[in-house]
C-alpha cells in the first residue's frame, strides 16, 4: 500500500508530552506511524496517497476502548 500521509490537520498526540500540532501531519508506512509533526517538518517524497485533513483532528495512536453500539429486534 506505500506510505499515507495525512496533512493539513490539528494532530493532538496521546504521547507522554502530549504534544499538540494546529497544522500537523501523521505519516504511516504499513500498519506503523513513522512521524508526526508539523508542516514545516512535513514529508514531500515517497508517499502513495496524501489525504488532506484540514479542518479536521487527527489523534494518531487513538485506540477507542469504550464503544457504544445500538442493537435493533427483528
Amino acid at each position: 500500500m506505500g506510505r499515507v500521509l495525512i496533512k493539513n490537520g490539528y494532530v493532538v498526540t496521546v504521547d507522554p508530552q502530549r504534544r499538540v500540532y494546529p497544522d500537523g501531519f501523521v505519516l504511516i508506512n504499513g500498519n506503523k506511524i513513522e512521524a508526526v509533526g508539523n508542516s514545516a517538518q512535513m514529508p514531500t517524497r515517497d508517499v502513495a496517497r496524501t489525504i488532506d485533513a484540514s479542518g479536521m483532528i487527527v489523534i494518531p495512536g487513538l485506540i477507542n476502548a469504550h464503544q457504544h453500539f445500538t442493537c435493533s429486534k427483528a
